[in-house]
């Protein structure tokens, strides 16, 4: 989780989805939701919400998936993910959770993990993780317990990803470590849905664990090559596609915004500054659209964040941020039309509260 003002986040969030704009061309209106306009060039999304059924999926390739991260944080909002995970309509070929699945002052003891991971477990919809930093990188804190984070993030890889759970619709599951190279990082995910592919990289917050004791250091640098390889693999995948389209998880906020004016004068570097250089190599000679997912400051956002070398947006990039704590009702829906030139829909949707 990032260090940052909840309330400037709650501010954001709440200017983002009162702030009236224009309706545009690829979004139209569900029975769940009114989805978010076009990112054009920059500004947030508008986003209008409402409840109702799942909105029909008009054509034969069409699919549909969730985005939830960043909770449940603490005991209220375990209580409170039921109705979450009852909210996801049956439409959904699955969802994804982009991590941080416990509060960062939360114990990260073995029945915590496993707690969490049952209640991800007990969804109708299946449920794809990508960790985030709270659950194995910032277990070393003591109020989490002063665990050793790589022993954490092993108990994850036996909770989640020994194998992962495979959605219904979705072909070719494989994590990193049974391709070939075998890199050590089975919670490292890609998957087909037609032609789109999806992939998933362990980027947690906390500057990406850059520094540290002389071990954390050296995983830093195995899991960053790790992440290149698996990235530029599936990059390759899509672009052989009819119509490539390329959708990225992880759980870090990378930092798009401190390269804005990336043309004039580069930031210091940061432990995300390989990884935007690594998406703007990729996107830049991607054929098609790229989805990036993350979660991390518990904004929800859409937008085109990432720019070329000359300081020109990348429009085939857009980000979606998800919800989390503390807004644990809420979760994005995205629609993905593959025939359409603008191919991702994205609405949100807050489930109605537990009965009593």
């Amino acid at each position: 989780m990032r260090r940052r003002a909840f309330g400037a986040a709650l501010a954001a969030t709440a200017a983002g989805l009162a702030a009236p704009r224009p309706a545009a061309p690829w979004a139209t209106p569900g029975a769940s939701a009114t989805p978010a306009t076009p990112v054009t060039p920059a500004t947030p999304a508008r986003v209008e919400t409402a409840r109702g059924g799942a909105p029909h999926l008009a054509g034969p390739d069409e699919f549909a998936f969730a985005l939830i991260g960043d909770v449940p944080y603490g005991r209220d909002q375990v209580a409170l993910l039921p109705a979450l995970l009852a909210d996801l309509d049956d439409a959904l070929a699955f969802a994804i959770h982009v991590g941080d699945l416990k509060g960062g002052l939360e114990s990260c003891s073995d029945a915590v993990l496993a707690q969490r991971h049952a209640a991800l477990a007990a969804s109708r919809v299946p449920i794809l993780f990508t960790p985030g930093d709270n659950e194995w990188l910032d277990c070393s804190r003591l109020p989490a317990g002063g665990f050793d984070p790589l022993g954490r993030l092993e108990r994850l890889r036996s909770l989640f990803f020994e194998p992962p759970r495979a959605p219904r619709g979705v072909s070719d599951l494989v994590r990193q470590s049974d391709a070939p190279g075998h890199r050590p990082f089975p919670e490292n995910l890609r998957w087909h849905v037609g032609e789109t592919v999806f992939v998933t990289v362990n980027l947690p917050g906390s500057d990406n664990g850059r520094e540290g004791a002389p071990a954390m250091q050296a995983h830093h640098a195995l899991r960053a090559d790790a992440n290149e390889a698996w990235l530029r693999e599936a990059s390759g995948l899509a672009a052989r596609a009819a119509r490539p389209l390329l959708v990225i998880a992880a759980h870090a906020d990378p930092g798009f915004e401190r390269e804005d004016g990336a043309h004039l004068a580069a930031p210091p570097p940061d432990g995300y500054t390989r990884h935007r250089a690594l998406l703007r190599e990729l996107a830049g000679t991607f054929p098609g659209q790229v989805l990036y997912l993350h979660g991390d400051t518990h904004r929800f956002r859409v937008d085109r964040p990432l720019r070329d070398t000359r300081g020109a947006r990348l429009r085939n990039f857009t980000r979606v941020e998800s919800f989390g704590s503390p807004f644990a009702s809420s979760w994005v829906r995205v629609r993905v039309r593959p025939a359409d030139p603008s191919p991702f829909f994205v609405a949100v949707r807050h489930a109605p509260p537990a009965r009593p």
